[in-house]
């Protein structure tokens, strides 16, 4: 079922540096939309599918969150976001705030089985339409993006919040995605990945990607070597997943020694 038009409130802990002003949303005319001048920051957010016709706004999204010298090639192209509308709509979203875009999250249904693969393999190099399986048991995110002006804001836990109600509507075991670990190269001559991994939960150490995703409610469940070509994670990522508690509250069996490396 396709998205509401629910708006979360969001409300920022303490002043926004620099300076008590929030910050402002570019508009289609490349001015800035003011939210709130005040001590903390509040913002409106409205998650939404996103179809092809924002395809101008999530390129703008996609260069202002990820700048030179990140290739511009391996940003979202106008086919592969029209196939996600055209493929699995409900799982392309966006984030809206007085109507501008400043995040968004893509994501297809899989069949999971804990076998090691890439993010070329389950998102078919971006496209998912010959990857997407509206019979599976999970959803699977392979992207997710927000505007640098717009983080610390609550803007990807509002789209985190949209997948797990995606998963709950759909009566699907659970939300899985390959997470990148960008700290790990700091400690990569010290540690394999899975010790990383397990210092990052434990709390021992913190990660800017693995972090927020425990603390979405996301457990770490499986490392995959050479995911993306990842310089700082080290060409890993982790997989993390959350249960629909009204669905899967049995051990899931797929996981194997063979396939599956624990990190419990």
């Amino acid at each position: 079922m396709r998205l509401s038009t629910k708006r979360l409130s969001i409300k920022a802990p303490g002043p926004i540096s620099p300076g008590p002003k929030c910050p402002r949303a570019p508009n289609a005319s490349g001015f800035h939309i003011p939210i709130m001048v005040k001590e903390a920051c509040s913002v409106n957010i409205r998650v939404r599918n996103y179809t092809l016709d924002d395809f101008d706004q999530l390129l703008a999204l996609q260069k202002a969150a990820f700048p030179a010298p990140f290739p511009e090639e391996l940003l979202w192209s106008r086919e592969q976001i029209a196939s996600h509308a055209e493929v699995f709509p409900e799982g392309a979203m966006a984030a809206e705030v007085d109507g501008v875009i400043i995040g968004s999250a893509t994501s297809l249904i899989v069949r999971f089985d804990g076998k090691p693969h890439t993010w070329e393999e389950v998102s078919d190099r971006g496209a998912i339409r010959n990857t997407h399986r509206p019979d599976g048991d999970s959803l699977y995110g392979i992207d997710l993006c927000v505007h640098p002006d717009f983080r610390r804001l609550g803007v990807a836990g509002a789209l985190y919040e949209a997948r797990k109600r995606l998963v709950r509507e759909r009566g699907l075991k659970r939300f899985i995605a390959g997470c990148r670990i960008p700290g790990y190269h700091l400690h990569a001559d010290r540690m394999t990945c899975e010790e990383y991994v397990r210092k990052v939960q434990s709390g021992d150490l913190r990660d800017l990607v693995l972090s927020f995703m425990i603390k979405q409610g996301l457990e770490p469940i499986q490392v995959l070597p050479e995911y993306l070509d990842d310089e700082e994670s080290r060409n890993y990522a982790v997989l993390v997943e959350w249960k629909n508690p009204a669905v899967d509250r049995r051990p899931f069996f797929g996981y194997s020694r063979t396939n599956c490396r624990h990190l419990t």
